[in-house]
């Protein structure tokens, strides 16, 4: 009966009948019983066998001890419990019993009385009853438990692994066994054997959900950074970054653009290489500065030498990206082509020189006078004007030239000119020597801060200069007037009002220029509250220009503005009203809080993936540069290498105590991390970790390259798993082969001789039952070879008798052979030379493929054998057409009891794993190509002349 169904209870004995306490009962008299080793060997067989065939999870585990115990215990019922809170047992599975009768027994507490569970648990060891003794009733478990089946007696015992109390089994014990201190020792074996197996599977469970979070992390990473590279991309200035050898690692369109060079062609260059040579020192010195620390970034104008040999002026701004420790990774670089504004500045130069030259070449006087009227400067015209020489005129006053009458008439307007800024009038010159010059007099106050400009011209030329002038106001307010910033003056005196205003400000802000000009406080209004007090001070501060600021549109839409303007002052330095350019940065300040946005959730994910690495069951070890030249490590990994990396230690000489599983150690370019260096990738290679004065330590190695975003390596990672149990039960799960294959092979024999003799029989069903024994006990025959070399082969003790061999002859015969019915087509291709092979174990090999092309390929399709020579030897093919093996699974495909195809095809999955030991150890390989015109599968085998080096 099984225990997931409930016994009958029986009418129970007398108390004599009753069995003793567990531990010192023995066998009834009379009753044959095994030896309890023997017993005890049996259950632990058994359940190793069974979880050695199975999925390694928790729930195979636990139900797989409920069947032994039912199987080697007649258990009819048991109960699962793992610790809970405080002292607490919670019950986590059961079998037998009904579940309605097992509420009670939900959680196990001191509080609520005593648990023969928990005395296990508190002894660490056995603890049972027979329903007989007089604590049956004392114990609440066992209590429950006699009251739904009928036992002899309640049997706890803890499962234990490392040291570590993972639950408690507490089962009941049938009729079937009379000696329950046997059963105790059955039940600790078991628990012994599940405690390290439901271990195992708990922490295989664990690192799978590790290895799900952290490829989730390394997702949300991926993303920051794709969303990074498409600010900088998207950038309207030219952004690149740098390595800390001047490399180009990343650039966008825009600096592209800016030197000539692909996006492909630049990231093959420094920035040296293109900085003007003059610029070079400069800009490295500037750089340096930067990597030690000494400044947070710099901006430097600098020149560029495009492709095409082109020079080109931008202006560098640069800041240094460090790790959380502040050690340096790269440059952010941000360009912007100033080629157009030096264009400018040099034409205001040329101005300048032009001004000059027409100042010293016009016709018409010019002069340059201070406060106090005396001469600074005056053109040669003005020399003229006043019959002196230029060094005769500076310094002296210009009333001391004309006529005192002419002076009165010149101080009035003078006075005025400091107030009113400039002057116009008509007015004859009365010189000491009697001539009479009758001018227009023009006077602009401070043309050059602290002092005036006086022009004296004829008529014709003032109109002339009124009319430029006009024409300049004209061009302002075009300008102006169809920017699409807003451009606005503000006068102080005699109040704060709006003198101009722009027609852009609707656009902007919603409200009319008239608006803005009958109220002077519209801009505190319409600014955000938590800037209105920013506002006032810029607007109580009379030499503020420049202002950031939020404000809301007349639609109720908040927007940001940036003004920046000139203060205009009086002749006494005193700001009487401003001119400005207000600007709406909206869609800027977004982007600015975009990227803060980002650069924070980067810098979280990032210490997220940390964490997660750095608490990783599995060893994980980094190599950070192209050539590894830092290495880091996390907790596990210094724990599986015996050590943590030292500052600044190469991979290679972290990872030397690597040894092949021989114990051989490993060249540095042999490595797994050296070759993921390489760009290439290594999965589930197994190593040992080799220690001094320890014995070495299985492990799993995975390796890896990290790229950029171009492909390039940036560095590698590598994963070290301890295998330590799974060799384990690897080599249980060899010797169980083993011994059954050697057990099972001696009655064989007799059963194929005595249903040969049968098979002689003329009566036809009974010659046709023996042929069907006689295929059968072939096939186990076989099943058993198959198990026997599997224990050769990884014991490297497969023998092979060599000697050379024409393989066109053996595939002849190994084809005619097989139970192919006329499918099997042989092909020699071209010479083929003698091999130096085993011809029994080459047939095997062939037996094999020629069998699996049956059984897997088309029916009726022909099944092809090439035999062909190649430089080492020759190779052999089989082809036969059907289903394409995927390509995910050709890797575990000659694996051992790897089974690809579900169905009714007998086999156990050794076939493929036995042909690939013989082929290696002939020192061939063997491999296989699978597509939609059929699946391939080819070994080589070495020629002849190769017996020199096989002795």
């Amino acid at each position: 009966m099984s225990l997931a169904a409930k016994r009958e209870p029986e009418a129970s004995g007398s108390s004599s009948d009753r069995a003793r306490p567990l531990g010192l009962g023995a066998s009834k008299p009379g009753q044959g019983a095994e030896r309890p080793e023997g017993r005890v060997a049996l259950a632990v067989g058994e359940s190793v066998a069974a979880l050695a065939v199975g999925a390694c999870t928790a729930g195979f585990v636990i139900d797989t001890l409920f069947l032994q115990l039912e199987r080697h215990l007649d258990a009819r019922m048991a109960c699962l419990y793992r610790p809970g809170d405080g002292r607490s047992l919670r019950l986590v599975e059961h079998r037998g019993g009904p579940n309605n009768g097992l509420s009670g027994l939900s959680v196990l507490d001191p509080v609520h009385g005593p648990a023969l569970a928990l005395e296990a648990v508190a002894m660490r060891s056995s603890r049972g009853v027979e329903v007989a003794a007089p604590e049956i009733d004392v114990f609440v478990d066992a209590r429950a438990i006699v009251s739904y089946c009928d036992v002899i007696g309640v049997i706890s015992t803890p499962l234990v692994a490392a040291g570590q109390i993972l639950g408690v089994v507490t089962c009941g014990i049938g009729h079937a066994l009379a000696d329950l201190g046997e059963a105790q020792a059955v039940l600790v074996a078991l628990a012994a054997v599940f405690a390290w197996a439901l271990d195992g599977a708990r922490s295989q469970e664990r690192l799978l959900e590790h290895i799900d979070d952290l490829a989730r992390a390394q997702e949300v990473l991926r993303n920051a950074e794709e969303r990074l590279n498409r600010t900088i991309d998207d950038a309207p200035i030219g952004m690149a970054v740098v390595g800390l050898d001047g490399r180009f690692l990343r650039v966008n369109r825009v600096l592209c653009d800016i030197v000539g060079y692909a996006r492909e062609e630049l990231e093959r260059l420094r920035f040296q290489d293109i900085t003007h040579p003059e610029d070079r020192e400069v800009d490295l010195e500037q750089a340096a500065r930067l990597i030690r620390g000494d400044v947070e970034r710099y901006q430097l104008a600098k020149r560029y030498v495009r492709k095409t040999g082109e020079v080109v002026d931008v202006m560098l701004s640069a800041s240094m990206v460090r790790d959380a420790r502040g050690i340096p990774l790269h440059y952010i670089s941000q360009i912007e082509d100033i080629t157009e504004k030096r264009r400018i500045e040099d034409r205001l130069r040329q101005s300048e020189r032009k001004y000059h030259a027409i100042f010293h070449s016009a016709r018409e006087a010019i002069v340059l006078l201070d406060e106090h009227m005396r001469f600074v400067d005056a053109n040669p015209a003005a020399c003229a004007l006043f019959h002196e020489t230029r060094e005769a005129l500076i310094g002296r006053r210009m009333t001391s030239l004309v006529t005192p009458t002419t002076a009165a008439m010149l101080e009035a307007p003078w006075q005025r000119l400091s107030v009113q800024g400039e002057l116009d009038l008509e007015i004859t010159l009365h010189l000491h020597d009697g001539s009479m010059i009758p001018v227009e007099l023009g006077a602009r106050a401070h043309f050059v801060p602290g002092f005036h400009l006086l022009t004296l011209r004829d008529v014709s030329h003032r109109k002339r200069t009124e009319a430029a002038l006009r024409l300049s106001e004209a061009r302002f307010r075009f300008l102006a007037e169809n920017a699409s910033d807003v451009v606005y003056q503000v006068s102080f005196k005699p109040y704060r009002r709006f003198e101009y205003v722009s027609p852009s400000v609707l656009a902007m802000t919603g409200y009319p220029v008239e608006q803005w000009y009958a109220d002077p406080d519209l801009g505190a209004k319409i600014a955000h509250e938590d800037d209105r007090e920013t506002y006032a001070r810029f607007r109580k501060d009379p030499n503020a220009e420049s202002l950031i600021m939020r404000f809301y549109r007349k639609n109720g839409e908040l927007a940001w503005a940036e003004s920046k303007g000139t203060t205009i002052r009086d002749e006494l330095g005193a700001p009487i009203g401003l001119i400005a350019v207000a600007r709406d940065i909206t869609e800027r300040k977004r982007a600015e809080e975009e990227r803060e946005r980002l650069l924070a959730q980067m810098e979280a994910d990032r210490s997220r993936l940390l964490s997660v690495i750095e608490h990783s069951p599995v060893g994980i070890v980094l190599a950070v540069g192209p050539k590894g030249e830092r290495t880091m490590a996390n907790r596990r990994a210094a724990e599986i290498l015996g050590r943590p990396p030292r500052p600044d230690e190469v991979s290679s000489s972290y990872l030397a105590p690597l040894c092949d599983p021989s114990g051989k150690t490993l060249p540095p370019e042999e490595h797994a991390m050296a070759r993921a260096l390489r760009g290439e990738e290594t999965r589930g290679r197994e190593l040992v970790v080799c220690r001094p004065y320890e014995q070495g330590l299985p492990v799993l190695e995975s390796a890896g390259p990290i790229r950029d975003a171009h492909g390039h390596v940036l560095g590698a990672i590598a994963t070290y798993e301890d295998i330590t149990r799974l060799k384990r039960l690897e080599q249980l799960r060899d010797e169980w082969s083993s011994i059954v294959a050697h057990e099972l092979r001696q009655p064989l024999t007799a059963i194929a001789s005595h249903a040969a003799l049968l098979a002689r029989t003329e009566e036809p069903t009974q010659k046709r039952r023996a042929e069907n024994i006689s295929q059968s006990a072939a096939r186990l025959n076989r099943l058993i070879g198959d198990l026997l070399d599997t224990t050769r082969i990884d014991a490297k003790q497969l023998e092979l008798a060599l000697e050379p061999t024409d393989l066109p002859s053996l595939v002849r015969g190994a084809v005619e052979r097989a139970s192919l019915g006329g499918r099997g087509v042989v092909e020699v291709v071209g010479d083929v030379p003698r091999a130096l092979a085993d011809p029994t174990r080459i047939e095997q090999v062939l037996g094999n493929l020629l069998s699996n092309a049956v059984k897997y390929g088309a029916p009726d399709a022909p099944i092809h054998v090439w035999v062909e020579g190649t430089e080492e030897g020759a190779r052999i093919s089989v082809h036969n057409q059907g289903a394409c093996i995927p390509a995910e699974d050709i890797p575990r495909l000659f694996q051992r009891f790897r089974r690809l195809h579900k169905g009714p095809v007998l086999g156990v999955g050794l076939g493929l794993y036995v042909c690939r030991g013989i082929i290696e150890a002939h020192g061939g390989r063997i491999w296989v190509e699978s597509d939609d015109a059929g699946t391939t599968f080819r070994f080589t085998v070495p020629g002849a002349e190769s017996e020199a080096a096989w002795g």
